[in-house]
């Protein structure tokens, strides 16, 4: 299923049920968007970079105005080094992707591969693009709740033999959308040598990697690769606010210097991501130290508790009807659920109608498999816990029903 028609349907779903509890936007927590001091935080930027401040009510550079912030900012946060000129500001990660693409993939012969089931917008910018997308089963490659790198190389092998060039496998290593999965160090490890051996780029898409809520963040990908083979995909989105549409794009260290940057493809298509924008991150970052830890820490321990909010009111309410949990997560925004049952649109808009509450199919996130029709994805995000713990108290009882039908 497409992306537009995934959305379209749920947008339909929540606007004509407005009073439904959703458990299906993977959307931050409003009560953390801060907001009220944009207008500062531009000021802070203004104050701080004169000479780009200028540009704030312009077309500004296609790579962006804050590629110095950003830079500090990764340095700090995600413990790797990158030249300015490698950054790229983009408008969300789903530019970031659309602009890879133009540049990585050009023949009728190359393809990405994607791990299905994921996020549904990469099949988006392929098909926009008319390149080729294939895809693997996650259900067919997981060893321990992590990738087997041993099974994805028989797959990658099998496409080569097809006389199909691999130029990019789209990768969300930390806490998975949908199915909130970690790869381990070892395997993004492994993932790096198998780039090399079968001369392919990772495309590193990494947005929910700030919210671990046991243990510690694993490096990035990029942060493990001194061969030079990923682009690694950062945003705002979730760790600041959607509405501001600023992501960012870190190319591979090349050195190619005659091939065309991301910024060149990115001027022929949006020109720059919005400058007031960017100057609003921006300045956030210079009044706090190029850093977002101090304001995750915070924002954790309220997304913790409501992972925990929703986890204990599954194993209460949804468990004794059959209800399994897919991998307790430990970060990210969403849960998986596997019900007694297959999990299609009627079953969904019969569950907002009758019983109030909306869930998102992990089948939405697939183009091939068949596996995951039985699973759901919670988000735990954006609802507090006593909303969480009323919206399972619907699910269960909308599972009840579907039970005594099938």
């Amino acid at each position: 299923m497409n992306q537009t028609n995934v959305m379209q349907f749920l947008n339909e779903v929540s606007a004509k049920y407005p009073q439904a509890i959703s458990f299906a936007a993977g959307q931050p927590s409003p009560e953390f968007y801060q907001n009220e001091s944009w207008a500062n935080f531009i000021k802070v930027y203004e104050d701080a970079s004169p000479l780009s401040s200028s540009l704030l009510y312009r077309y500004a550079s296609s790579s962006g105005l804050i590629n110095h912030e950003i830079a500090q900012f990764l340095r700090n946060d995600e413990g790797f080094s990158v030249a300015e000129q490698n950054i790229t500001l983009t408008n969300g990660s789903q530019e970031a992707i659309n602009l890879v693409v133009m540049k990585e993939v050009r023949n009728d012969n190359e393809c990405v591969v994607a791990i299905e089931p994921f996020y549904i917008g990469v099949k988006e910018v392929l098909e926009g693009q008319q390149k080729r997308l294939v895809t693997l089963d996650f259900a067919k490659l997981c060893q321990g709740g992590d990738l087997s790198c041993e099974a994805f190389e028989q797959a990658l092998q099998e496409i080569q033999s097809q006389g199909i060039s691999i130029k990019l496998v789209y990768i969300n290593p930390d806490f998975n959308n949908p199915l909130g999965f970690c790869m381990s160090e070892s395997t993004r490890q492994s993932l790096i040598k198998l780039a090399v051996k079968y001369h392919f780029k990772i495309l590193e898409d990494n947005p929910y990697s700030h919210f671990c809520y046991q243990g510690k963040r694993l490096p990035s990908i990029y942060a493990l690769d001194n061969q030079g083979v990923t682009y690694h995909l950062g945003s705002f989105s979730k760790i600041f606010c959607p509405g501001l549409r600023v992501g960012y794009l870190v190319e591979p260290a090349t050195k190619d210097h005659g091939e065309r940057r991301i910024s060149d493809y990115k001027s022929a298509t949006s020109i720059n991501t919005c400058a007031l924008a960017q100057a609003v991150i921006g300045g956030f970052l210079i009044q706090n130290d190029y850093s977002f830890k101090a304001r995750m820490a915070e924002i954790n321990q309220h997304y913790g508790a409501r992972k925990v909010a929703l986890v204990e009111a599954v194993k209460q309410s949804l468990s004794p009807l059959g209800v399994k949990l897919y991998e307790e997560v430990s970060g990210g925004f969403f849960q998986t659920l596997e019900l007694p049952f297959e999990a299609d649109f009627e079953w969904v808009e019969k569950s907002a109608a009758q019983y109030g509450v909306i869930v998102m199919p992990v089948s939405f996130f697939c183009v091939n498999s068949t596996k995951w029709k039985r699973f759901v994805r919670l988000s735990f995000s954006y609802a507090d816990e006593t909303t969480i713990k009323e919206g399972i108290s619907r699910l269960a009882k909308s599972i009840e029903s579907q039970c005594s039908i099938v």
